[in-house]
């Protein structure tokens, strides 16, 4: 599908994936990008949003080149949230320098922001680099540039090239709660390509399936940071410290996400995707749910449980939304041990199966995820695991699914391994642009090598592929 034909914007938020040889995978754009687009055009600034990797995967999209070229914005945003997109930003900042000569070139993300001096380094493309939240940062920078400033030393959290060096501004800027507050995240007209988006496909192979074929689903946190330090997680309180300087969680009012909420329903979203859930139990989400239900919003949500949810978490997800709804809940282990190594919130499995019957007997549908390659993890953990997903898809007919665990950068495995029993292969920038998809996992821990997590996981993954497909007979 083709980009929507407007000219002469101010500034085009792409959003690439990643190219391996199994395909093409990362598909879901941040949702912040249509937010910080609609800032910008409250200030006055025309911003409009292009996810150049979910068109291709629709088929038939014009070449990024050619699309750059007839919209001509004088300045340019590649996101660089998940590390896995490391090549195909770089090979995008190419693009954009052979279709825009002129153009300025801003990076931001997890990824941009933790390598903001190797990203300029790696890519002479790339103007600037915005570390951590763009909220303040972002706009600043727009009006200097469109207004044709060179010295950008006045800009909150930027790094930037300066003479023919890298000048790095203090990272002074992290977003609030009052700032999420005034974000408008359901404008999801400005997003050129906003049907191939809506469809949420992670990976392109899933873009023929009948499942995917009008999904209508948005990806949607109210809020960011955690109080936790999961040993995988890039998303953290420590790696939230190292990357965006955040001191502490911000999160809207329910009033402000049941705005978004409104929004993303007007523009055409049937189901909301959910994985913020710091504080699952604190009374938010069960506020924000009665304000749902009192303005009678026909939305399903699929809510990803960090931890295990309350009863009456469940209860009040049950009497707010319908079909195709789904709590998710992460064990990760089918090892009670290793749960514990890792999670910081970690459960038993007789626990884990009380919330499934919680779940069942409020009529919610329920998936179980799992992974493989956990410091401190052995092959016999392994098939616990195995031997979990099969017990638990026979006896609460739920979904399975796993996958390969990544070691994100800024999580408690990447900044301090040696003390978690993990092996890095990757640690710089170049490490990352050179991995080939989600089985290439770029570690090794104490009891299991590198080749042996791919291959339990592939195992792992095509044994839960089985129990549904037993499961939907």
């Amino acid at each position: 599908m083709s980009a929507s034909r407007e000219t002469g914007l101010d500034i085009l938020f792409v959003h690439v994936g990643r190219a391996h040889s199994r395909g093409r995978d990362l598909l879901i754009m941040p949702l912040g990008l249509a937010a910080l687009a609609d800032l910008l055009e409250r200030g006055g600034v025309r911003a409009r949003v292009y996810n150049a990797a979910a068109a291709e995967a629709a088929g038939g999209a014009e070449p990024l080149g050619r699309v750059l070229a007839r919209l001509a914005p004088r300045v340019v945003g590649l996101d660089l949230h998940w590390h896995q997109q490391t090549r195909g930003v770089l090979e995008a900042a190419r693009e954009v320098r052979r279709a825009l000569p002129g153009a300025f070139v801003v990076a931001g993300g997890f990824t941009a922001s933790l390598y903001d001096r190797g990203l300029l380094d790696a890519a002479p493309e790339i103007d600037a680099v915005v570390r951590g939240d763009a909220e303040g940062p972002l706009p600043d920078l727009v009006r200097r540039v469109l207004g044709g400033e060179r010295d950008l030393s006045g800009v909150a959290n930027l790094a930037w090239r300066r003479g023919g060096g890298i000048a790095r501004n203090a990272q002074t800027y992290a977003a609030c709660d009052r700032d999420l507050e005034d974000l408008r995240y359901g404008r999801l007209e400005l997003v050129l390509n906003r049907d191939d988006c809506l469809r949420g496909l992670w990976r392109d192979e899933q873009a023929g399936s009948p499942e995917y074929r009008d999904r209508r689903v948005v990806f949607y946190n109210p809020g960011r940071g955690c109080p936790h330090d999961c040993s995988f997680c890039g998303g953290g309180r420590r790696g939230q410290a190292a990357i965006n300087g955040r001191p502490r969680l911000a999160r809207k009012s329910p009033d402000s996400a049941l705005r978004d909420l409104s929004d993303f329903a007007s523009a055409g979203a049937r189901t909301v995707h959910v994985c913020f859930d710091p504080f699952p139990d604190d009374g938010w989400y069960a506020e924000l749910f009665r304000r749902v239900r009192a303005a009678r919003l026909e939305l399903a949500m699929v809510f990803e449980c960090w931890g295990l949810p309350s009863p009456a978490f469940v209860a009040a997800f049950a009497e707010t939304f319908g079909p195709g709804s789904r709590l998710i809940l992460s064990p990760e282990s089918g090892s009670e041990r290793v749960r514990r190594l890792n999670k910081s919130r970690p459960y038993t499995n007789a626990e884990l199966a009380a919330a499934l019957e919680t779940i069942r007997a409020r009529g919610v549908a329920a998936e179980v995820c799992f992974g493989v390659g956990l410091p401190g993890e052995t092959a016999e953990d392994v098939r616990a695991t195995e031997r979990l997903a099969a017990a638990l898809s026979r006896r609460f007919a739920c979904a399975v699914a796993a996958s390969p665990i990544a070691a994100e950068p800024a999580s408690p495995v990447f900044l301090d391994p040696a003390a978690r029993g993990v092996a890095l292969r990757r640690r710089t920038l170049a490490d990352f642009a050179a991995q080939d998809g989600p089985y290439d996992v770029g570690y090794r821990t104490e009891a299991l090598p590198e080749d042996e997590i791919a291959r339990r996981a592939l195992r792992l993954e095509r044994l839960c592929v089985r129990l549904n497909e037993r499961r939907g007979r």
